[in-house]
This record gives C-alpha cells, sequence and structure tokens, in this order.
C-alpha cells in the first residue's frame, strides 16, 4: 500500500479556527488546548535511549539509526519523537503533537495501545531516506506491514513553503501538516482501513483534522467538484486537497460531526462494498445528490471560508 502523504472554518467539538489569509494559504493559531509541557528528563541521551529503539522497531527495523548519536528523542504519556533538528525544535513539534492527538482521538474514538512515533528529519535527503517518498508531500503515515506492527509519521521539515521559509519555520503550516498525518496515523494504523478508498475521503478527512490549526484554501476558489485519485499527485493545478477538504466540511455542517466521522469510519472499513453504498446508509441521501447539493451551495460556503479567514 502506497504512503498517505501530506498535509471548517466549520467548528470541530467546539475548536474554532482563527485564520489570516497569507497568499495561497491562511495561518492561524493553534486551538486553545493546554499545552503539554516538555519536562527537563526529556532530555536527548548521547544514543538513543532502548525504550526509542524497542518503539521504532515496532514500526520498522531501525538499523543504524539506532545507533547515530547525533539524533535527539523525546517521550510522553502520547508519543515519541527522534530527528536530528534542534532540540528546542523538537520539543515544540512534542508540544504540537501531543496537544493535536488526545484531539483526534477524541474525535474518532480510537486509542492506539502504542505511543504515536513521529520522525523529524532536517534534511529533505534525510526525510527521502526515512519515509521512503520521493514526492512533493509534506509529511507521510506510513502504513504498518500489518495490524501486528504499528504505523509512523515523517515530516517533511526542510520543505520549502514559499517567502524563504522551511515548514519547520511556520508554525501554523507545520501544525496542520502534523494534524493532518497524525488522523491517519489514528484512523488507518491496522494496515487494512482505507484500502481502496477513494483519496477524497482519506485526505478530505485529513485535512478537515488539519484546518483545527491552519486553513489551507487558495484565493481563487476551485471547482466544486470531487477529486479523482489521480488528481492528488497533480496537487499544485487541480487543489484535490482543498476541494476534498470543502466536500468534508460541508458535510460536517450538514449533517454534524458525529455523523460525518461515522461516514469516514464506515467508507475505510469495509462494512459495505463501495464507497457510495456506506454514504447512503450513513447519511441517508446519495454521494451523487449530496454533491450537487455541494455545488449549489458552494459560493456561500466559500464565502463563509474567506469571512474567517479574513475576520469580516
Amino acid at each position: 500500500m502506497e504512503a498517505i502523504g501530506r498535509r471548517q472554518v466549520i467548528a470541530l467539538a467546539g475548536v474554532g479556527a482563527m485564520s489570516v489569509l497569507a497568499g495561497c494559504r491562511a495561518v492561524s493559531a493553534a486551538p486553545p488546548v493546554t499545552p503539554v509541557v516538555v519536562p527537563a528528563s526529556s532530555a536527548p541521551a548521547p544514543t538513543l535511549p532502548a525504550s526509542v529503539v524497542y518503539r521504532m522497531g515496532n514500526s520498522f527495523i531501525p538499523g543504524a539509526l539506532a545507533k547515530r548519536r547525533d539524533l535527539h528523542s523525546l517521550t510522553s504519556k502520547w508519543s515519541v519523537l527522534v530527528g536530528d533538528i534542534s532540540l528546542p525544535d523538537l520539543q515544540d513539534c512534542q508540544m504540537y503533537v501531543d496537544t493535536a492527538i488526545p484531539m483526534i482521538e477524541k474525535l474518532t474514538g480510537i486509542h492506539l495501545d502504542q505511543k504515536y512515533l513521529v520522525m523529524l528529519p532536517k534534511t529533505a535527503a534525510e526525510y527521502e531516506h526515512w519515509s521512503g517518498d520521493r514526492g512533493d508531500d509534506l509529511g507521510v503515515f506510513r502504513e504498518p506491514l500489518d495490524e501486528t506492527w504499528q504505523g509512523w509519521v515523517v515530516i517533511k521539515c526542510a520543505a520549502a513553503i514559499g517567502e524563504g521559509r522551511t515548514l519547520l519555520e511556520d508554525t501554523g503550516y507545520l501544525n496542520h501538516v502534523i494534524r493532518h498525518e497524525l488522523f491517519h496515523a489514528n484512523t488507518l494504523d491496522d494496515g487494512v482501513s482505507g484500502y481502496g478508498t477513494p483519496k477524497w475521503v482519506l485526505e478530505g478527512f485529513a485535512e478537515w483534522a488539519g484546518a483545527t490549526a491552519t486553513i489551507l484554501f487558495p484565493r481563487k476558489p476551485p471547482l466544486p467538484v470531487l477529486p479523482k485519485n489521480a488528481e492528488f499527485s497533480r496537487e499544485g493545478t487541480t487543489f484535490a486537497y482543498e476541494r476534498s477538504f470543502m466536500f468534508v466540511s460541508y458535510l460536517v455542517t450538514r449533517f454534524g460531526q458525529r455523523q460525518a466521522i461515522r461516514f469516514y469510519e464506515r467508507a475505510i472499513d469495509f462494512t459495505y462494498d463501495t464507497t457510495e453504498q456506506a454514504f447512503h446508509a450513513v447519511l441517508g441521501i446519495s454521494l451523487a445528490t449530496a454533491t450537487k447539493d455541494w455545488a449549489a451551495q458552494y459560493k456561500k460556503q466559500v464565502a463563509r471560508l474567506y469571512a474567517e479567514i479574513l475576520g469580516t
């Protein structure tokens, strides 16, 4: 199975998103969740602690990574972070990760048995080596080989996101990517769920989760048409992620958060033969009808989005 890559104004369980428009993306403050304080005892050892190596070994064979002396690691109640970025940056990332995880688990009702493993390489070359991703994604969730393993997240810290900034330097964008990938990690961790599910479902809901940190949407809105899977590899011209996000946001507004998540669950767990069957069974109308209704109100939805982003 391939890696699932990167990246509502509609509130998520009372968590809003305050944003300002910046080029083709909006950068916002994180939601009002109490941050996780990294204790001094989390300072890295000269080599990775045995517990960290053990956790990595539940996802992949660490190999030479286990012996490197330039890697930092931090462990908390929720997560294990490993990276060769600076320790202060790694501590910031742990705060973002540990703020996001309980929010996502409350949203989905899924609690993983093991801590979430998040890898944070400093360079693009390290990112490719650690993730196996040679594309333009800003992060990936690597699915486990089977249900006896656990997936892991790799963030492309060195990715250029415009104006001479890297992803690591843009707090809002980094938070969005982390939440997007953690949503995948939370809901697709058995290595089976989501196989064959349309990408608009997988990526749309992950973008919706990421939007609690930062809303990413172009100044010129794309057409309200659900993207095909192939369009996600041409994101720069198709805006497949953004269109998926807008449709999922519409579903949440129309049917409620609980029902929208219930549809997502049925779409990825093979309860029904097709996504269309799952959609109709859970939401009570056909997917075709819902997409027509979405298109009919799309201009108003975009207007509300921009009003929220711009604070007007």
